[in-house]
């Protein structure tokens, strides 16, 4: 219990001096690393010894009570430190890859080398608050409870609010992840983009199956086009990684199959398409994913049987959707049918491959896609934007196909 003592102890205080006029970066500053060093020891206790039942989940769950200043702090002074280290010691990193990347993946590997459980695999997920902008006060973010079986989050970036939007899908591997910490990242995007967000709840293995996942983005859909009035001219459907694929797949056996007219767009960030974790890049990738360890993805496989119901991985798995097929007689394609899909990637990630096979496809098929391959990076890097000059790069492209979609 005195680990679990000591932790709320520094959570009074962070809270305290988030919001007090003696919060100074030292002291914020000496606070988390006294709390991250406590955690590294329950941490060691939990992989080598022994953890008491219980002691894992209350210390992800006060961790993620930490006042979000404190989240952020923590992430700057670590990917400082980090970045410091690459710029007067090159020779460690990768010469491809900026110092703040290399220090990124410096961080990703350090994390590997920890157990994974459910607990900490779902806390992990839903932290990407610390990372990404912080929430506008300005901007208008409202739940809607009929927008979607579980809920969303309307980010009102627009005056109109049938001004286009984006339908947005957070990853986790659909084990993890909430709608909520991606707030401040969609309206960064949303006032850049001139598009207000949609932030979808939706449900997660091990308890319901990708086909109640689809389920909740198509009810967030329909309720858009139908009770918001925002045309389907206007909506885009995105997200990163499992929530990438989610979306391509939301178009075909959702929209599809409930006939609804189709979005504008499709835009992914390192999406997850092919679930059943075969493929070389993702069986091998403990050497080139910093993020996506062996141990993690050891683990998310343990979980297939309840996410795709039996005998059906190849129909659940997006990247193996149907496409519009093109008319070899007539040399023109049915391309206006579906909608135009954008990808982010690196060349060396988890889900280089299945990404490669689903690009091959839309090539020979009549739908457009547009894919911004960048060298020798993690998983879902492009979330690092606020820290490294490759993210920001690709999150000004997927900020320029909106843009373009919407003149066209």
């Amino acid at each position: 219990m005195y680990p679990v003592l000591y932790v709320l102890i520094i959570v009074i205080c962070s809270h305290f001096l988030a919001r007090s006029t003696y919060g100074s970066v030292p002291i914020i500053m000496f606070a988390n690393v006294s709390f991250t060093v406590v955690f590294r020891i329950i941490e060691f206790v939990d992989k080598f010894l022994w953890t008491p039942s219980g002691l894992d989940s209350t210390v992800f769950l006060i961790m993620d009570s930490l006042p979000l200043v404190v989240k952020q702090q923590n992430m700057r002074m670590a990917i400082s430190l980090g970045t410091v280290l690459y710029v007067v010691l090159p020779c460690l990193g990768k010469p491809q890859v900026s110092a703040a990347m290399n220090a990124m993946e410096l961080g990703m590997r350090l994390k590997n080398a920890l157990v994974v459980n459910l607990s900490r695999a779902r806390f992990a997920m839903g932290g990407v608050d610390a990372m990404t902008h912080s929430p506008d006060p300005s901007v208008p973010v409202r739940y809607i409870a009929e927008a979607g079986t579980q809920g969303s989050y309307f980010v009102q970036t627009q005056t109109d609010p049938t001004a286009p939007c984006i339908v947005w899908l957070y990853g986790g591997a659909f084990i993890g992840g909430k709608a909520e910490p991606w707030k401040g990242f969609m309206t960064y995007i949303g006032k850049r983009s001139g598009c207000n967000a949609l932030l979808v709840e939706y449900r997660l293995t091990p308890e319901h199956t990708i086909v109640e996942a689809v389920e909740d983005v198509t009810v967030a859909y329909k309720h858009l086009i139908t009770n918001m009035k925002v045309p389907a001219s206007k909506i885009f459907l995105s997200g990163v990684s499992s929530g990438g694929g989610l979306a391509l797949l939301s178009v075909v056996r959702g929209a599809q199959k409930h006939e609804l007219p189709l979005p504008a767009g499709v835009a992914m960030i390192s999406p997850l398409l092919d679930f059943s974790g075969t493929t070389p890049s993702m069986t091998t990738q403990e050497a080139i994913d910093a993020f996506v360890g062996p141990e993690i993805v050891k683990f998310v496989s343990t979980f297939t049987e309840n996410l795709i119901p039996q005998g059906e991985m190849e129909f659940w798995s997006a990247g193996f959707v149907p496409l519009p097929e093109k008319d070899t007689k007539t040399k023109t394609t049915t391309a206006a049918k579906f909608p135009k899909v954008f990808i982010s990637a690196s060349d060396r990630e988890c889900c280089t491959d299945e990404i490669k096979n689903f690009v091959n496809r839309a090539e020979q098929s009549a739908c457009v896609t547009e894919c911004l391959w960048q060298s020798n990076l993690f998983h879902a890097f492009p979330v690092t934007y606020q820290y490294t000059e490759e993210g920001k790069f690709a999150i000004d492209a997927l900020v320029e196909f909106f843009k373009r979609e919407l003149q066209n």
